[in-house]
């Protein structure tokens, strides 16, 4: 059976999150999908350009999930209107998605534990996890949270952000998976219905 770029790729992400990613080479990929080098070698020139693959692969669904949900997959200064017109229960809606989709997503969830992994590691890396996990989700919810005019946007993107982040630690460690989801969620309803009443 034909291996695709789709499966190399999902591959070396469980490889490179669970030995690193300098410890891990194309010999130890190929191995694992029992091809040669010379036949991983035909899908992509090297390590780099794989991860170079990932990335664009993860830069694609990362864009296309945000504007299914109908908001914005530009920065705020690229597309402001989108970010006006965002509807805050469709942000807490794609919150929801999101989480099921970096815990319960193969692909996702391996990227995801990569880049915690490996942010400790290189320049790089800790850009990437800033980027998905940190600064950068958390600067779109405030500027969604501003545009839409919900009231201390700032203090109110921290509290839907912790309640992510914190998921997915809990997430990771825990064995009832659902019930760590079923408390973000819950979570999330309380600081959108907080944001509703103006309490917050």
């Amino acid at each position: 059976m034909k291996t695709t770029k789709r499966e190399i790729m999902l591959t070396a992400l469980k490889l490179f999150a669970k030995k690193g990613y300098e410890a891990t080479s194309i010999a130890d990929i190929a191995e694992k999908l029992g091809l040669s080098k010379g036949a991983m070698y035909k899908h992509f020139d090297g390590k780099k350009q794989l991860f170079d693959s990932i990335l664009a692969e993860m830069e694609r669904e990362d864009a296309a999930r945000s504007e299914s949900k109908n908001l914005p997959s530009k920065a705020k200064d690229e597309d402001e209107e989108s970010y006006k017109n965002a509807v805050l229960s469709d942000v807490f809606d794609f919150a929801k998605w999101q989480f099921e989709y970096w815990t319960e997503d193969e692909f996702a969830a391996a990227f995801r534990r990569l880049l915690t992994m490996e942010q400790f590691g290189s320049e790089e890396m800790q850009k990437l996890y800033e980027n998905y996990f940190s600064a950068g989700p958390l600067g779109y919810v405030c500027d969604l949270f501003s545009e839409t005019g919900v009231k201390k946007a700032a203090e109110n993107a921290y509290a839907l952000w912790a309640t992510m982040h914190l998921g997915y630690a809990l997430s990771d460690s825990s064995i009832d998976k659902n019930k760590v989801k079923k408390q973000v969620f819950e979570m999330l309803d309380d600081v959108y219905e907080r944001i509703k009443r103006g309490e917050k």
